[in-house]
């Protein structure tokens, strides 16, 4: 895939930091659809926040770089 199919490939994880259900939320979409979209590589994953812990985020910028590419696509 290219950057323009994961556009948040490009861009830096800055904060703030979503949890995977205010990633959704953020962007319209179930979290259950969230995670059908990672793995179908269309959406980014959640990065884990320690080594060892089970917590989980997704930096907003990526979010926004996501929805700012299908904005653009679908003009």
């Amino acid at each position: 895939m290219t950057t323009t199919e994961q556009p948040w490939k490009c861009v830096e994880p800055r904060g703030p930091y979503l949890r995977p259900a205010q990633a959704a939320a953020f962007c319209g979409i179930s979290t259950a659809t969230l995670y059908e979209m990672v793995r179908a590589g269309t959406f980014p994953a959640p990065v884990r926040v320690h080594p060892q812990g089970k917590a989980t985020v997704i930096p907003q910028p990526w979010l926004e770089a996501v929805l700012s590419a299908r904005m653009r696509a679908a003009a």
